[in-house]
């Protein structure tokens, strides 16, 4: 495979990050539809593997577009390595589901559970403020200057951090080797 072509585990990964999927008419009907943003170079590759189209949307910023019979085959392709949005794909392959279907569905997988306490911080007009702490606290009276999470997602302006892929495991939790409580390594079998 030439080494710009995008794997199937890197082009789930994509979809489940950045896709927007829904329903679209054409004719009488409803077709899926799949949008992506990001670097030209990057959907060029999936344009590529894949079909659709890329155009500009800003400056630096790119927008591919595939719906129809080439999504079909694509999602069919990636359904079993899709993680978040396969909720949307399957409705996306499904002939009867609606759009409507399709708006609850992104909904639920981009609405944080309730209740959300976990969010980071909001956008107000002078910059980003931090969560309330207190009844008698004004919601974002103090300015946010925390740790950012590594990765998140927002929504409805506030951030949120993104749930672990796994549970956190223990030191003795998934070791194929021991460890030793002095630092020192082991040594090695004889052979």
């Amino acid at each position: 495979m030439d080494p710009t072509t995008p794997s199937d585990a890197s082009a789930a990964s994509l979809l489940d990050q950045e896709a927007s999927i829904w329903k679209q008419p054409h004719g009488p009907q409803h077709v899926p539809a799949l949008s992506i943003a990001g670097p030209k170079r990057t959907l060029d590759a999936l344009a590529r593997r894949f079909g659709g189209t890329t155009d500009r949307i800003a400056t630096d910023l790119w927008r591919w577009t595939i719906a129809g019979e080439p999504l079909t085959r694509m999602l069919t392709q990636l359904r079993p390595l899709l993680t978040r949005t396969a909720e949307l794909a399957d409705l996306a392959l499904d002939p009867d589901s609606t759009p409507e279907a399709m708006r609850r569905a992104t909904n639920r997988i981009l609405e944080p559970d309730p209740p959300a306490p976990n969010w980071t911080a909001r956008a107000v007009a002078a910059g980003w403020a931090a969560p309330q702490t207190s009844l008698f606290e004004q919601e974002g009276s103090a300015s946010f200057c925390g740790p950012w999470p590594r990765s998140g997602t927002t929504r409805n302006g506030a951030t949120y951090p993104r749930p672990p892929w796994a549970p956190p495991t223990t030191a003795t939790d998934g070791s194929s080797s021991p460890t030793r409580q002095d630092g020192r390594p082991h040594p090695s079998p004889a052979t």
